[in-house]
């Protein structure tokens, strides 16, 4: 299977995730290529990008521009305010983006496969995603689902389709971002404030309105908080529970010295 895996999004730790995909593209039966947009604000090294099929860098201002968009069709309500829009929603533009930069290509692949660069992922899993797809080739594959408030929620770090479908799904961005404002406006006028609205859930709406459906599948994932770099030997467990145990004690400390800067923040109003 010819499998096109597309990384976007902020470049955190770009040296350390790539040393999983590498893992990966080593053990694979499959014919792996990998295509990265990249924000203009962030830089990848050089002996990162020369291993890339393509590399697009994209505008960071796009996520303002697409704020303005939704201004000009009248869709500026408190539920697309900019904040909304810029971060909550930054990663979906992201991945949209770089589908919509390699379009043209992309639909040479028998599957594409979402990603970041902050990913950790062993080979066993990656390939549950790639035989999972076998089986539902209509459909979008992720790890997992939710439903919170009677509307589903999808994970947005990895996920996978063959390309008409992933291709159609978030191409072109601003066209697909804009029917997706349309479809919130529609769905807040009639839900009022119980409609939660964010990235994970923007994902699925998108999914939804396209026509098709999530398949879950058990694979597991991480997202590097740490250096591995000063600490190579961590690349030789062969489960992603450690990584995934690492990543929750760094957002613990992060999370810690995040409640302590705003308490200070507060005190000196």
């Amino acid at each position: 299977m010819k499998i096109a895996v597309v990384i976007s999004g902020l470049a955190r730790y770009p040296e350390q995730g790539f040393s999983f995909l590498e893992r990966i593209i080593r053990q694979s039966e499959h014919h792996i290529d990998i295509f990265a947009g990249v924000w203009s604000i962030d830089t990848i090294p050089d002996h990162i990008a020369c291993k890339l099929k393509g590399v697009s860098y994209i505008p960071y201002d796009l996520r303002n521009k697409l704020h303005a968009l939704l201004e000009d069709n009248y869709l500026s309500t408190k539920l697309f305010s900019l904040n909304c829009v810029t971060e909550q929603h930054a990663g979906l533009i992201a991945h949209m983006a770089a589908c919509t930069e390699f379009k043209n290509v992309l639909g040479d692949y028998d599957l594409i496969v979402k990603w970041r660069w902050d990913l950790a992922m062993m080979p066993g899993d990656f390939e549950l995603i790639c035989s999972n797809y076998t089986s539902n080739v209509h459909d979008i594959t992720t790890d997992i689902t939710s439903i919170q408030n009677e509307y589903p929620i999808m994970n947005e770090v990895v996920f996978a389709a063959n390309p008409s479908i992933m291709l159609s799904t978030f191409t072109p961005v601003e066209e697909k971002f804009l029917h997706l404002g349309r479809e919130l406006q529609l769905d807040v006028l009639k839900e009022g404030s119980k409609l939660q609205i964010g990235g994970l859930f923007s994902h699925a709406k998108l999914v939804k309105l396209s026509g098709f459906n999530v398949s879950t599948v058990p694979f597991k994932w991480a997202l590097l908080r740490k250096n591995i770099l000063d600490n190579l030997e961590y690349l030789n467990y062969q489960q992603i529970d450690f990584f995934i145990k690492l990543q929750k004690g760094a957002d613990r400390v992060r999370d810690f010295e995040l409640k302590k800067i705003n308490s200070s923040t507060l005190r000196s109003v």
